[in-house]
């Protein structure tokens, strides 16, 4: 990813498609949704960038994330299963889908996208996490993307440098 902007661009396309019905719906939204750590990682200091364009890309995100909110409830959904489903190989997946979710949920505070990621689940979410972290042990080859805020304590988790 060469810059946050080209992240920001390349999301916001991806959930123009879902946004217009293309199919597949979800796997444009997933897509748009993987691109939120990178866009983080190019910013180097985390967030968004400047107005791209002339547009608030944070805002054009967050309305295209209401008009999916069907589609969000079942992302968080999909979430909570693959988190519970997830085995030892699935590791850097599932530590990348936690913090997506939380990039989804501090970012998009006090807009139109507020409130997308239910709260209970990510409690649920975190338990299993906690649980397959457990059993996984720990581990010398996950190391978080730039741009990972310390506040996503499960890639301290996963290396063993967090107590859980």
């Amino acid at each position: 990813m060469k810059s946050a902007a080209d992240a920001a661009r390349r999301m916001l396309h991806d959930l123009d498609e879902a946004v217009a019905g293309r199919e597949p719906r979800r796997a444009y939204l997933r897509q748009a949704l993987g691109r939120l750590v990178p866009l983080h990682a190019a910013e180097h200091r985390g967030g968004w960038p400047a107005p791209v364009d002339g547009h608030d890309m944070r805002a054009e995100v967050a309305d295209r994330l209401a008009r999916l909110r069907t589609l969000m409830v079942a992302f968080v959904a999909d979430s909570m299963y693959e988190v519970d489903a997830a085995r030892d190989d699935d590791l850097d997946d599932i530590l990348l889908l936690r913090s997506t979710l939380q990039f989804l949920t501090d970012d998009f505070r006090g807009t139109p996208a507020d409130g997308l990621v239910d709260p209970e689940a990510l409690v649920e979410i975190d338990d299993d996490l906690t649980r397959k972290l457990q059993d996984f042990g720990p581990r010398t080859d996950v190391e978080p993307p730039a741009g990972i805020p310390e506040s996503h304590w499960w890639w301290q988790a996963a290396v063993g440098r967090q107590d859980l």
